[in-house]
C-alpha cells in the first residue's frame, strides 16, 4: 500500500491488488480510497492485521505486527486471476510484502512467469525472494536482513553482499538492488554501483523502503535508467524518513534530493 501512497503522489497511476478481511480491511478500503488509491481487493475470511509503530522521540521505531487470517486455495486462485487480469494495461508490476499462512511460497515466482515480458520488481525475503527470482525479474529488492534470509548466512562487508546479490542473478534475477539504511544501496548488475543517500533529518524510517521502490518505479517509467531510477528511489526514501508517516513524500523536493545522491563504482 505504501508503494501506491508514494507512486500516487508523483501522479502515476496504479492499482493495488491484495487480500483483504474484516473491519480491518473494510478500513483500510476506505482510506485508500479517501487517498485517491485504487484498489482491488480478495476478500477472505477472518479480520485484517494492524500493524502498530511506535517512533520514539529519539528516532527508533518499533514496529508490532499482529498475524494476518490464512488464506484458502481458493483465495490464492482469485488473487492470481486478479493480478492477471491487469496484466494487458501495466507498464510495470511490483510485488511486495510478506505472504499470508496459507499462501503458497512460489506465490510471486509463478506470478512473474506470466508477465509475458513486463518489467517487473520483486521486494520478498528468504524463501519467497529465492523462488521468486528464478522467474527472471528485471530487479529484485532486499534489504541485508532479507538478502541474509534468502542466501542463508550473515553478510557484513558490501564484498559479501555484492557475492549474495550475484548468487540471486545466477538464480535468475537481472539485477539485484540491496538497500542499506543510512548506509544507502548497492545494485548488482553487469556493473556493481554503491548509492550514498542525501543527509536528511531522521524521523520515521518505517515505509521508507516502500517509497524507495515507488521512486525507482516512477522514475523508471520517466524514461530514466536503471541506476537514475535507483537515485530516483533513494531521493523518495529519504523525503519518506524525514516524515512521520510512512509512504509520504514530498515531490516538490525530490529534484533536489536526487542531486544530492551519490553514486560510486565498487
Amino acid at each position: 500500500m505504501n508503494v501506491a501512497r508514494a507512486a500516487t503522489a508523483w501522479g502515476v497511476p496504479c492499482t493495488v491488488v491484495g487480500f483483504l478481511a474484516g473491519q480491518v480491511g473494510h478500513q483500510v478500503f476506505c482510506l485508500a480510497t479517501q487517498e485517491g488509491i485504487r484498489i482491488e481487493p480478495v476478500w477472505v475470511s477472518g479480520e485484517g492485521r494492524v500493524c502498530t509503530i511506535v517512533v520514539d522521540p529519539e528516532g527508533e521505531e518499533t514496529v508490532l505486527n499482529e498475524p494476518g487470517p490464512a488464506v484458502a486455495p481458493s483465495d490464492v486462485e482469485a488473487l492470481e486471476a486478479t493480478v492477471l487480469g491487469y496484466i494487458p494495461g501495466a507498464r510495470i508490476v511490483v510485488l511486495c510484502g510478506s505472504l499470508p499462512p496459507g499462501a503458497p511460497e512460489d506465490l510471486y515466482g509463478r506470478l512473474l512467469a506470466r508477465l509475458r515480458g513486463i518489467p517487473s520488481v520483486v521486494d520478498a525475503a528468504g524463501s519467497v525472494l529465492r523462488q521468486a527470482v528464478r522467474s527472471g525479474p528485471l530487479l529484485a529488492k532486499a534489504n541485508r536482513a532479507e538478502l541474509e534470509a534468502a542466501v542463508g548466512h550473515d553478510l557484513a562487508a558490501l564484498e559479501e553482499l555484492a557475492g549474495a546479490a550475484q548468487v540471486l542473478r545466477a538464480w535468475g534475477a537481472h539485477h539485484v538492488l540491496v538497500t542499506l539504511g543510512q548506509d544507502g544501496a548497492l545494485l548488482v548488475g553487469e556493473d556493481r554501483l554503491l548509492f550514498r543517500p542525501p543527509r536528511v533529518p531522521r524521523r520515521n524510517t518505517v515505509g521508507a523502503g516502500d517509497s524507495f521502490t515507488a521512486g525507482l518505479c516512477v522514475g523508471w517509467l520517466r524514461g530514466a535508467s536503471l541506476p537514475e531510477a535507483v537515485r530516483w528511489g533513494m531521493a523518495a526514501a529519504a523525503s519518506d524518513v524525514s516524515t512521520l508517516l510512512g509512504g509520504h513524500v514530498d515531490p516538490s523536493h525530490l529534484k533536489t534530493l536526487v542531486g544530492e545522491v551519490t553514486v560510486q563504482p565498487l
